[in-house]
């Protein structure tokens, strides 16, 4: 049985350095040297230099989940978990660091973790709009709509009146005011285009949802578009817009759609099942979604829930 090694291995909790095997086939995961890789190495060098120097750890720190993100790999997650766990420790109070925490640990799934370390930062009178989103969107992924709402709304009077409503609407979706919240977001959404584009995402992608629920797919799709207008590679808005394309047999449009993504796993699963729809061969596409399978046995882990059909379709569950 192949071996399971571990990336990255850490001298030091800060000063993380990745590990070269002498046997390359006994790696499950390596990180491409890229732009990205390229800052992170920089950065870590001024933070070795400069330990003390807080806004150095913030910007590593932000890089290595932003990264995470973009890139779709839990690696860059150790990385940045490894870099605050010191700093976490010396300075347990810096709710900098503990939102940066509760964002690591939201990412791998760790939710009721990373609501115990929000508990003191939304308590009665606190400030913390981004605490209250956190906590509010990790119930939402919990399916927990009540407590999602009551967090909702504490960003009332903390936050951009886009922003509010998108949470609320999104919520109250779900707690039988389908309708009434999809009217009410569309008419904020369209008064308030000016505010940042994470939240105008955020708000086109709860609409997106919304109009899907409401059984109109092709409005849902032009919400995903826009969407994807502001940020080109959101990987939510193109798994979701690839799974309407799916249902709808427009295979070659999720071919289009993901064709440049085929490094995020759960894109180039649904890629792999367009392609086999078109009756293209897809031995060597399946070959890696196995591996893929595997390692996350050795890592003792399971697919996520929305990739489980996916796989089915394909026979490899």
């Amino acid at each position: 049985m192949k071996q399971l090694i571990v990336f990255l291995l850490f001298g030091t909790f800060l000063f993380a350095k990745p590990f070269i095997p002498q046997d390359l086939n006994r790696t499950l995961l390596s990180l491409e040297q890229d732009e990205a890789s390229k800052a992170i190495a920089s950065l870590l060098q001024k933070v070795q230099a400069q330990p003390n120097n807080l806004v150095l750890v913030e910007e590593l720190a932000t890089l290595y989940i932003e990264t995470a993100k973009k890139k779709a790999n839990v690696s860059y997650m150790g990385y940045a978990k490894a870099l605050l766990a010191p700093y976490l420790k010396k300075y347990s109070n810096n709710t900098t660091f503990i939102l940066y925490q509760v964002d690591i640990l939201q990412y791998t799934h760790a939710f009721d973790e990373a609501l115990a370390l929000l508990a003191p930062l939304t308590t009665k009178g606190a400030k913390e709009a981004k605490a209250y989103l956190m906590k509010a969107t990790i119930y939402e992924a919990k399916e927990e709509y009540a407590p999602a709402l009551r967090a909702c709304k504490q960003l009332i009077l903390r936050s951009s009146a886009l922003l509010s409503a998108t949470c609320i609407s999104t919520m109250q979706s779900h707690l039988g005011k389908l309708e009434e919240s999809y009217s009410l977001l569309e008419k904020v959404y369209a008064q308030n285009k000016q505010e940042q584009g994470s939240e105008q995402v955020w708000a086109l992608t709860s609409l997106a949802d919304m109009a899907y629920r409401l059984n109109q797919q092709e409005k849902a799709l032009a919400y995903f578009k826009e969407a994807l207008s502001i940020n080109p590679s959101d990987h939510f808005v193109l798994r979701r817009m690839a799974e309407i394309y799916l249902e709808k047999k427009r295979y070659a449009d999720v071919k289009t759609l993901l064709n440049a993504y085929s490094f995020v796993d759960a894109l180039f699963l649904r890629e792999t099942l367009a392609k086999e729809k078109l009756g293209e061969n897809i031995m060597l596409e399946k070959e890696r979604l196995s591996a893929y399978l595997k390692g996350l046995t050795l890592r003792d882990e399971t697919p996520h829930q929305e990739d489980l059909p996916y796989f089915k379709a394909l026979g490899l569950l």
